[in-house]
């Protein structure tokens, strides 16, 4: 039986928003991946994944998550040659942000059970994230 790794998980959506975020039109392409936004929420939410970020697993996960998109046919994977700290995705997010937030908050929220993470949450997320990758 195969079963996902949260951890892995987590690395490879922020991965996907990262390389989103080095598109022409950065702000339309991560709202086609809203959903990303919010399962990188939700997990960094539980204490034992906002361990992991801060631990050197995170880093070494990171790297082999990268390894597998250079061997992979994906998109956009020159871009995980620079340092992820330093990708669109955190020094731009406050200006994708309105945009970002109507496509959440419209149609992603229709498909959402439960309580939906609010934008503050989404953007406290992606900086915790920057946080660990500086």
């Amino acid at each position: 039986i195969n079963v996902l790794s949260a951890k892995r998980t987590l690395v490879e959506k922020m991965l996907g928003v990262i390389k989103d975020s080095y598109d022409d039109a950065p702000s339309e392409r991560l709202s086609l991946r809203i959903r990303h936004l919010y399962d990188i929420c939700l997990i960094l939410k539980k204490e034992e994944y906002q361990d992991f970020v801060r631990s050197d697993e995170f880093s070494s996960m990171c790297v082999l998550c990268i390894e597998d998109e250079k061997a992979g046919g994906f998109f956009y994977k020159e871009c995980l040659a620079n340092p992820l700290s330093e990708a669109p995705l955190f020094l731009d997010f406050p200006n994708w942000r309105k945009s970002l937030e109507s496509t959440y908050k419209s149609n992603f929220s229709d498909l959402v059970y439960g309580e939906l993470p609010s934008m503050d949450d989404i953007e406290a997320s992606l900086t915790a994230l920057h946080e660990c990758l500086s």
